[in-house]
């Protein structure tokens, strides 16, 4: 399963468990453009329109620097999270 927070717009951030696999997240976003969002990825839809919800997640990457697999998220990046959400809405 992959630890993924989930934002609605106007809501509060909740942390959500999907199966792994870019499928299970356009199920949330649709189709999806990753933006980053201070060490993580936040993906929204880019349509015109499109209001959210969006996901923050985490993309490793190898050893090139080019961008691989999404991962779980910890705990505490969920809390960091958290924090950098406020900051950016306060």
């Amino acid at each position: 399963m992959l630890k993924i927070v989930v934002v609605e717009p106007g809501q509060t951030a909740v942390v959500r468990e999907v199966e792994h696999g870019v499928d299970s997240l356009k199920e949330i976003v649709g189709d999806f453009k990753s933006e980053r969002f201070g060490h993580y990825h936040l993906l929204r839809n880019p349509s015109p329109g499109a209001s959210g919800p969006f996901v923050i997640t985490k993309i490793e990457t190898d050893g090139d620097g080019e961008a691989g697999a999404f991962s779980s998220l910890t705990n505490e990046d969920v809390r960091n999270i958290r924090r950098q959400l406020e900051e950016t809405s306060g």
